[in-house]
């Protein structure tokens, strides 16, 4: 038994051998992995998922030696390997318990080079089209910025891409870089060395502030537009800065504190120098300004190298304190082309003694601009001058002194806390301007005689002489009733004798235009007025009681000061007589009772805020002899007829009037509930005529009129504003001019019930939003229209049919965003630009192209929602599509879900696809995808009934 036991033991064991020998035979391979594919932007390999897989081993060889790494998916990274050439593949591990499955053999290999990189950290940008610098990573000293970086270019250099990064010594950028981002290289105290590479358009805030180390010459290229603020400041050992043909505003404070500038030579093109640009440049000696016309605040304050100025030739304006405390300078020069000085723009340079020519065109010194200069200490007497301008008083006693014949102007405050005047201070009649507060605290001034040559007396000029009894604003004529001789006197500022309390009669010559605001509150002609203020035949200020009812302005009266009823209640009716010739800015701002108004009939401009917020005013006569309606004029008047049954409420723009300002006629509609029915109605103006000399029409202008049905525009009219036409939700017509060229941003935006809107062909630009959501839009006409911003049309869901014109040269971001019933779109070969989503949501869209494939300067995403794409169409000499050659790739995109619609034509519908010339319909639109490869399909179009 033992031995028969024995045997079978030997026999079983054979047996179970053989059979697991047998299987393990049997076992299957995994599949070789396949498409092994490596992303050169991430340096991803990635290859086709093998079911069954517990995971993947990845070979690598490169040089003399072999590396494996497992992968737990069907991917894996290449990031880390050091540069050189390497040979990959990868096969596919069996789970240790499958007894099924066995291991794969080795896929196909792929060979790879991995280029050497700086150490640079990158971002991508642009739809992934290019890449920024986003940080320093592990690079250090000095470092190049390549042109491209695997494969795209490198085009930005990123926000505190190296902010305060002191391992940084020099940077080389790449000519491809064309924007340097905010604070790119801030702090980086130890950067000696930085070029500005020649495709460069941007260089953002602070980008090399603080660089203290910085001793390369900064040379900026043509291209570059935009200096950000602060982009060079303290850079002390910035030797020198060229300009390119590009820049034309240096910003706030952008070579602030370069200590070792010396020299600046500005070119034509810059015409702004901003606030701080070049202060405290302490080594700055020599300026030269080229075609600057102005000079910002504090722009070279503390140069205290500078020894001479010589203003250009262009310079108007110079700002305030702007050549302050640059106390080596001697001498002054400018040209007849300044004419502002503003407050404090020499003080504090200590050394100034000489303006060897004061320029003609000056009108205004601002207060303290020479304080502090050899001005006061060299001058004979007591009366300080520059040029032609008195600008003080040294010892504040005007008794005995006169101002010299041939003074032109008298400067802000130059008569600050004089105490002492002769009982008539007479001015000699070459003095023309009257700085602001020229005699702030002069409380013991009686009598002034302006003279006949002052055209201008600044805002608080006379500020609360309660002594001031008598003022002549010309010269003194003894034969004149009131003395009042020759005067060129055409403005008075905002409360110049504002406090002038024994001030109790004024005779106003004929040639002023605008008395400003509050000018004679609390004068004794205020004071005991019980309720309209008259000073000579001006109207300029009313005491309201809340019980006015109807003003008759006084017969005779020429003018009507700025903000003269300022916020006046119980005003309910105006009638102003045809003597007025000026109705202020702001006249009846906030009048919120004013129903009526009567304006004179000779009338030439409607002042900004003249009738704002006058929520009742009911519509005037416009005076035929207007030129131009100013800035929020009616903004929010009520602005229907005093029938307020009629049909039609018309606004006609008279035929004189020019320009209509921003917000002129803003949210001129009201919501009433209705006395006989209770329920709400919208009443204001229902149709809208321009006048034939009408050129613009300003921002806001005509803003949210619900009412507004109809507009009708000249052919002068040239410009429609931003928002001009905003949320006119009943406009329903508009009948363009001849001569438009510009559609604002969001210039009918939401105008829900337009249905029509065509444009004549001298319309190239369309701003963004123009008509966003302007759902009722069924038909468009284009013009010659150039440029279509970014969602002009986004949401006109109605619109069908659609002729872009061969004018066309940009399509903006999500243009056509939304337009659902658009189908066949034809875009003309003119077209170099497509924005992101430009026809996003266009569910019916099919989109035509004569070209054979999609430019590459459109954008990656242009057509977002994958719409079938038509290429290589031959078109009709009217732009129609005529047909197209099928293909395996045309039109793309085509699939069971994505079918082609039809091509739109104007007075036709189409009714299928031929395959000869002038054929019969053989194919549907729907069945395109059946015909067969190679064929040429014709258009098939039945006129409309």
């Amino acid at each position: 038994m033992k031995k028969i036991n024995r045997w079978l033991v030997l026999f079983l064991f054979v047996f179970i051998g053989s059979l697991l020998l047998l299987t393990g035979c049997g076992r299957s391979a995994l599949q070789v992995p396949s498409k092994l594919q490596l992303d050169p932007i991430t340096l991803m390999l990635s290859w086709k998922e093998v079911k069954g897989a517990a995971y993947y081993t990845v070979s690598i060889e490169g040089g003399d030696e072999e590396i494996q790494k497992d992968s737990s998916k069907n991917t894996y990274s290449l990031e880390r390997l050091a540069e050189g050439d390497y040979v990959i593949r990868v096969k596919a591990v069996a789970s240790g318990g499958d007894g099924e499955h066995k291991d794969s053999e080795w896929s196909e290999k792929i060979t790879f080079t991995r280029e050497h990189e700086t150490g640079l950290s990158f971002r991508l940008i642009d739809n992934d089209t290019a890449f920024e610098v986003s940080g320093i990573g592990s690079a250090e000293g000095v470092i190049t910025v390549p042109d491209t970086y695997r494969g795209l270019p490198v085009t930005k250099i990123g926000t505190k891409a190296f902010y305060n990064r002191k391992e940084l010594t020099c940077i080389m950028l790449g000519d491809n870089i064309t924007e340097i981002g905010k604070q790119a290289f801030a702090n980086c105290s130890y950067l000696t060395d930085a070029n500005l590479p020649k495709n460069l358009k941007a260089i953002g805030a602070q980008a090399f502030q603080s660089c203290r180390a910085l001793a390369s010459a900064v040379v900026i290229p043509d291209g570059v537009t935009e200096l950000g603020d602060q982009a060079f400041s303290y850079c002390q050992q910035l030797p020198s800065v060229t300009f390119g043909k590009g820049v034309t505003t240096i910003g706030t404070g952008v070579f602030q504190g370069c200590s070792s500038l010396s020299a600046l030579d500005l070119p034509d093109t810059v015409v702004t120098v901003g606030e701080a640009a070049f202060a405290k440049c302490s080594s700055l000696a020599d300026v030269r300004f080229g075609g600057v016309t102005e000079i910002g605040k504090d722009a070279f304050r503390q140069c205290t190298a500078l020894t001479e100025l010589s203003l250009g030739k262009q310079v108007l304006t110079v700002g305030e304190s702007a050549f302050a405390d640059c106390t080596a300078l001697r001498t002054i020069t400018m040209t007849d082309s300044v004419t502002e000085l503003d407050a404090s723009v020499f003080a504090g340079c200590t050394a100034l003694s000489e303006i060897t020519h004061m320029s003609s065109a000056l009108t205004h010194i601002g207060a303290d601009a020479f304080t502090a200069t050899a001005f006061f200490d060299e001058s004979d007497g007591d009366l300080v001058y520059a040029g032609l301008w008195f600008i003080g008083c040294k010892s504040g006693d005007m008794s005995n002194n006169r101002l010299a014949e041939g003074t032109v102007g008298i400067s802000d405050r130059a008569f600050a806390g004089c105490a002492k005047f002769p009982d008539i201070l007479t001015l000699p009649d070459s003095v023309k301007y009257i700085g602001k507060s020229a005699f702030s605290g002069c409380e013991n001034l009686i009598n002034v005689v302006i003279g006949a040559g002052v055209t201008e007396i600044g805002d608080n000029a006379f500020y609360n002489f309660k002594k001031l009894t008598r003022i002549i604003l010309g010269s003194y004529d003894r034969s004149a009733e009131g003395g009042l001789g020759m005067s060129a006197l055409t403005q008075i500022g905002n409360y110049a004798f504002d406090g002038c309390y024994s001030l109790s009669e004024i005779e106003i010559p004929a040639t002023v235009r605008m008395v400003g605001r509050d000018a004679f509150i609390n004068t004794h002609m205020y004071v005991y007025a019980e309720r309209e203020v008259y000073a000579g035949n001006w109207l300029v200020s009313c005491k309201s009681d809340g019980s006015y009812g109807t003003l008759v302005v006084r017969d005779g009266t020429v003018g009507i000061a700025n903000y003269a009823f300022y916020n006046v209640k119980g005003v309910t009716g105006v009638t102003i007589p045809d003597s007025v010739m000026t109705v202020g800015r702001g006249a009846f701002y906030y009048c919120r009772d004013l129903e009526t108004v009567n304006l004179p009939q000779t009338l030439a401009v409607i002042e900004d805020y003249t009738f704002y917020h006058c929520d009742n005013l009911l519509l005037p006569v416009l005076p035929q002899t207007l030129t131009r309606i100013g800035r929020a004029a009616f903004y929010k008047c009520r602005l229907i007829h005093a029938e307020s049954d009629t049909a039609e409420d018309k606004l006609v723009i008279p035929n004189r009037v020019t320009e209509i300002g921003m917000n002129a006629f803003y949210g001129c509609s009201r919501t009433y509930p209705d006395p006989a029915t209770g329920e709400n109605v919208n009443v204001g103006i229902d149709i809208l005529e321009l006048g034939a000399n009408t050129t613009t029409v300003g921002d806001g202008a005509f803003y949210g009129i619900t009412t507004m049905r109809r507009v009708v525009m000249g052919d002068s009219l040239a410009t429609i504003g931003e928002k001009a036409f905003y949320r006119c939700s009943s406009l329903a017509e508009i009948s363009f001019g001849k001569g438009l060229t510009t559609v604002g941003t969001k210039a009918f935006y939401e105008c829900s019930s337009l249905c029509e809107v065509l444009l004549p062909d001298s319309v190239k630009d369309i701003g963004n939003y123009a008509f966003y959501h302007c759902t009722t839009l069924e038909t468009l006409s284009l013009g010659g229209v150039e440029r279509i911003g970014d969602a002009a049309f986004s949401g006109c869901s109605s619109l069908s049919v659609l002729r872009l014109p061969t004018t066309l040269t940009e399509i903006g971001r999500q243009s056509f965003r939304g337009c659902t019933a658009l189908s066949g779109v034809v875009l003309p070969s003119t077209v170099t630009t497509v924005g992101a989503h430009a026809f996003y949501g266009c569910k019916q869209l099919t989109v035509y192209i004569h070209e054979e494939s999609v430019p590459e300067s459109w954008n990656a995403r242009w057509n977002s929602s994958y719409r079938p794409v038509v290429v290589g169409a031959t078109l009709t000499e009217n732009g129609d599509v005529y047909g197209f050659t099928k293909k395996a790739d045309n039109p793309k995109n085509l699939s069971e879900i994505y079918m082609i619609s039809a091509p739109a034509r104007n007075g036709y519908t189409f009714i299928g696809w031929a395959t000869a010339p002038e054929g019969t319909v053989e194919y549907a639109p729907d069945a395109v995808g059946d015909v067969p490869d190679g064929t040429g399909l014709y258009a098939v179009y039945t006129a409309k009934d």
